[in-house]
């Protein structure tokens, strides 16, 4: 053996680490587990993505509002004929509700989810447009249309709906394959974090706190203090709300299918809105 031999295998020797069969078998195996959670989800289609799937249905009870992003898809596809979309200004509102107070309604659905921009409602309102079933839209104006017309809501799922399959797996979740799993196995299409419970717990807690005396004084002084400029007329036209134009090609859409479409200004409670520590 020559000492040039002997080096090279003392160097490749010491590249070596004890354990490293079991280190690569469990790589090995973590990559095969996430690689049949990912193949799964995506056999099932709980967010029906795809022409195959589990074709999952929403019951049209109102859901937290981060759930409403991620079965946009299966409201859009399913046998509501009205639709409401809106954002936080617009959450006391469920689907029921369209069926009980519009007349000709016979499914209506809400989605409704917090901190919609621009970007994120164009997505809403191309998947919305092409809803089967519908006859009737009602869009909620929100603060949130004064944002530039490229910003997106952070949290919202963008590679979902890109129309780009190969990156739909970054966008899934725990929930996607806890969804995954309960239309596999015959249960409803539901999850524990969709519950709106806690959400409107606080915000009913935050209603009666609103009401006690010192609060209610601190708001009328705060619109003593404001009166003239609450009162004068705005300085905004069409043109400051980015997402006016992508509302109209909305409408032209709907119109071309004999939609209707209702616009909806809502009242906004300095209440819900305020931070306390800062009237």
């Amino acid at each position: 053996m020559t000492g040039w031999t002997r080096l090279l295998r003392s160097r490749y020797r010491a590249l070596r680490w004890p354990g490293r069969w079991l280190f690569l078998a469990a790589t090995g195996g973590a990559l095969l587990v996430a690689f049949a959670a990912a193949s799964f989800v995506t056999l099932v289609d709980p967010h029906d993505l795809y022409p195959w799937g589990a074709r999952p249905h929403l019951s049209g009870k109102m859901l937290a509002g981060p759930a409403q992003a991620q079965v946009l898809n299966v409201a859009t596809h399913g046998d509501f004929d009205t639709l409401l979309i809106g954002s936080s200004s617009a959450q006391q509102f469920e689907g029921p509700d369209l069926s009980r107070h519009l007349s000709g309604t016979r499914r209506g659905y809400a989605i409704i989810y917090q901190g919609a921009q621009p970007a994120d409602l164009a997505i809403v309102m191309d998947r919305v447009a092409r809803a089967p079933k519908l006859r009737r839209v009602l869009l909620s104006y929100d603060l949130g249309f004064l944002a530039p017309a490229g910003r997106m809501q952070q949290n919202f799922p963008k590679a979902l709906y890109d129309n780009t399959p190969l990156n739909d797996l970054g966008a899934m979740s725990a929930t996607s394959l806890e969804l995954a799993g309960r239309l596999a196995t015959g249960q409803n299409y539901d999850n524990r974090r969709w519950d709106l419970a806690p959400l409107r717990a606080g915000l009913a807690t935050r209603y009666r706190g609103s009401q006690t005396p010192g609060t209610v004084a601190i708001y009328r002084r705060f619109m003593a203090q404001q009166k003239a400029r609450l009162d004068a007329p705005t300085s905004l036209t069409c043109a400051d709300f980015s997402a006016n134009a992508q509302t109209a090609d909305f409408a032209r859409r709907l119109q071309a299918r004999g939609v209707r479409l209702d616009i909806v200004i809502p009242p906004y409670s300095y209440a819900a809105y305020s931070d306390l520590s800062r009237p």
